[in-house]
């Protein structure tokens, strides 16, 4: 079976979708062929924050204004830094594990990890399963095939191969202002981000929202300090719950201390005149272990646990522990800056200035460093 692989791995945290084929959405735009993107969060807990609910999610109606918790999902790592097990608490729980190479790209992921394998259950169902996907990459560190398998839960043994998908980048044609790949034109700008995705299998039609023409079904990207706003004009046919064709229009803006992300949602029936908003929702990152679950904390500045202070300084990382500890230091797309052994004490690591997220024994800290 041939699929294209449109755009690299984006980890959503509302549930257990793991999608690889949706838009990731970063301060330069979404990710693409030319420009992909990998997610991998550094932050312990990550919280999901509704301040305007979506209508049609009524368990999210926020009834005295006031911002809401729907969902967090707590990231504890493997002492290599390679491994993420993820508690999912939206909705029903659920575990999730990814495994990643030294290159910080995906090896596989598992989806619904049985409990009783990392906690003391009573009772297995011995007929249970779980899905495991394994990510290939090619030469050019792109994903080149995908595999999905069902995994027996009791012994870990394969059941069967559910889809084996590969990839082939061979079709990516250049045009003038960006390229054509798997039934989308991307036009770019000079920063090689994604200015307009124009979806080549709908027909020609077109709205004019204040005196310009857009094209329905596409996305229009533009860019500004600190996020960027796409907009779309709509359309559908999905009379059940009212809905009609509209102008959607969603803002993003992005932290720039790394501590969470605002996402606003609009619409307009008419002519782009009146915008009602759809949904403001928020993820804040916490950098700290243990945090309960109806709170949500203060992210800035370094953290510290388990007898353990990391904090920055001009020109170094300080890492001051009561027991030899390995290391980690990601940068803010998490590429590995420097792995290594820190022996009892204080120890100085020396990198660039910037923001950091290191990894010391399954804690997580984040630092500023000038």
């Amino acid at each position: 079976m041939k699929k294209i692989l449109l755009l690299i791995i984006t980890v959503v945290v509302h549930g257990n979708a793991f999608s690889q084929y949706s838009h990731n959405i970063t301060p330069d735009g979404p990710s693409h062929v030319l420009k992909p993107g990998y997610s991998r969060y550094t932050a312990d807990t990550v919280y999901n924050v509704v301040h305007v609910p979506n209508p049609y999610e009524p368990t999210a109606s926020l009834f005295d204004g006031t911002p809401r918790v729907t969902g967090y999902t707590i990231y504890k790592r493997s002492e290599d830094g390679l491994t993420d097990t993820i508690y999912i608490n939206s909705g029903l729980a659920s575990i999730d594990i990814r495994h990643y190479n030294e290159n910080q790209r995906i090896v596989y992921s598992i989806f619904d990890y049985p409990p009783c394998k990392i906690y003391e259950c009573n009772y297995v169902d011995p007929g249970s399963l779980y899905e495991k996907v394994e990510y290939e990459y090619d030469t050019e560190d792109r994903v080149s095939k995908v595999t999905v398998k069902e995994i027996e839960s009791i012994l870990d043994m394969e059941v069967r191969t559910v889809s084996v998908n590969t990839y082939d980048y061979s079709t990516l044609k250049m045009t003038e202002k960006g390229y054509v790949y798997n039934g989308y034109e991307y036009e770019l700008d000079s920063n090689n981000r994604v200015t307009y995705l124009k979806n080549l299998s709908t027909p020609d039609e077109y709205r004019e929202l204040d005196g310009k023409k857009y094209r329905v079904q596409d996305s229009y990207y533009t860019y500004f300090e600190g996020g960027l706003s796409v907009l779309r004009r709509e359309k559908t046919s999905d009379m059940i719950r009212g809905w009609a064709d509209r102008w959607v229009k969603v803002d993003y803006y992005f932290n720039e201390n790394g501590n969470g992300t605002f996402k606003n949602t609009y619409y307009s029936v008419d002519d782009g005149e009146t915008w009602t908003i759809w949904e403001k929702t928020e993820t804040r990152y916490a950098y700290v272990e243990n945090v309960k679950s109806g709170d949500i904390p203060n992210t800035n500045g370094s953290v510290e646990s388990s007898g353990t202070k990391v904090h920055g300084i001009s020109g170094a990382i300080v890492i001051n522990t009561e027991n030899n500890v390995q290391a980690c230091i990601y940068d803010t797309t998490g590429k590995v800056v420097k792995k290594q052994s820190v022996n009892a004490g204080a120890v100085q690591i020396s990198v660039p200035g910037g923001l950091y997220f290191v990894t010391v024994n399954n804690h997580s800290y984040k630092v500023i460093v000038k």
